[in-house]
């Protein structure tokens, strides 16, 4: 996925490319809660588990 634009911190993305994610759990708290970084995740076939919380 290309397409960051709207994301606080798009570097995320580029970062999550350089890493191996098959097999792997990515966890992360609300700041990276993004549809983008969940989908990248996926597609290099990896997991997530996305902290939210109601406020």
């Amino acid at each position: 996925m290309e397409c960051w634009e709207g994301l606080e911190d798009p570097g995320h993305g580029k970062l999550l490319k350089l890493l191996t994610l098959e097999g792997a759990i990515v966890t992360t708290d609300v700041l990276n809660c993004q549809r983008a970084i969940a989908e990248q995740i996926v597609e290099q076939k990896g997991d997530y588990a996305l902290a939210l919380k109601a406020n």
